[in-house]
């Protein structure tokens, strides 16, 4: 019953609220059910990232690096537009919203890019635990943005997580991430090149590569310090998912690209291309394994 309720909701607000004329058909709703799928699908991928948080540390206050603090920011301005579209009763504008931002910036960018941190970073650390309280700040704004549309899906969600004791609305203290003012344009570049990589990849797994790449003397002063780690576990190998990147200024006018196979072996558990002569894993598992 749940399920006809929430497709019969979306139609509404998508496509029942800005026209005179309104427009229904078997395709349309058919659309409109995926659509929620769709959404529903990835509330519970971000529940299951942070099931196995305590309560204590959704409370806790982290250092965040440059791409979380851009995801947190991104997901802070999703949730402006939102609530600006419903204060001018722009609901299909709002529904078209929460479909791009899930889409391309929780499920194409974040979720896709930190997979590796969340499923073979040790359990209790750091770096793991900040993706997993991005992860929360994202799912709380989702509820607050879907709520008006959506209201018994985001009630549903919210009896599976972790913080649940009372309904979602009558939960007062929802712990979010704070946003902080950060360079947006680095990841606007960062994303460029990524393009560039793929195309050069040539449909093969990118963490096969590894990368040098060439940039003017501004852009090089902003990648350099997503790249310690010697490049390797570096938040710019996160999110251009190689294997390593190395930064070399040149006097091109923006970046210039080079790929070639990884020289490491691939790592028998995390399957990146960087381990090191003699080992069948990486530095970074085999550290976790031996803490356990």
């Amino acid at each position: 019953m749940y399920g006809i309720k929430n497709d019969y909701r979306w139609w509404v607000a998508s496509h029942a609220t800005q026209h005179s004329q309104i427009v229904v058909s078997k395709k349309l709703l058919d659309d409109c059910q995926n659509e929620v799928i769709r959404v529903r699908n990835i509330m519970r991928y971000l529940l299951s990232v942070i099931s196995d948080v305590d309560k204590d540390k959704f409370h806790r206050k982290l250092t965040l690096n440059y791409f979380d603090s851009y995801m947190v920011k991104e997901t802070e301005n999703f949730t402006k537009q939102i609530f600006d579209h419903y204060d001018n009763f722009r609901y299909n504008h709002a529904a078209q919203s929460i479909l791009y931002f899930v889409s391309n910036k929780v499920s194409g960018l974040y979720c896709h890019c930190v997979k590796d941190r969340l499923y073979c970073s040790q359990k209790d650390s750091a770096e793991r635990l900040s993706a997993q309280l991005v992860v929360n700040t994202i799912l709380i704004s989702l509820c607050k943005a879907l709520g008006p549309i959506l209201p018994h899906l985001i009630e549903e969600a919210w009896q599976h997580h972790p913080l649940f004791e009372k309904p979602f609305y009558f939960t007062m203290v929802k712990p979010v991430l704070p946003a902080e003012n950060i360079d947006v344009s680095i990841m606007d570049a960062i994303l460029d090149i990524k393009k560039d990589v793929c195309v050069l990849a040539k449909n093969e797994s990118l963490k096969k590569f590894s990368a040098k790449i060439y940039t003017n003397s501004n852009l090089y002063q902003k990648l350099t310090p997503l790249n310690k780690i010697n490049g390797n576990d570096s938040v710019l190998c996160e999110i251009l998912e190689l294997s390593s990147v190395s930064l070399e200024l040149s006097d091109v006018d923006s970046w210039r690209v080079e790929l070639s196979p990884s020289s490491g072996g691939q790592c028998l558990r995390c399957r990146r291309y960087n381990t090191k002569k003699g080992s069948d894993k990486c530095l970074r598992c085999e550290t976790v394994l031996a803490a356990l």
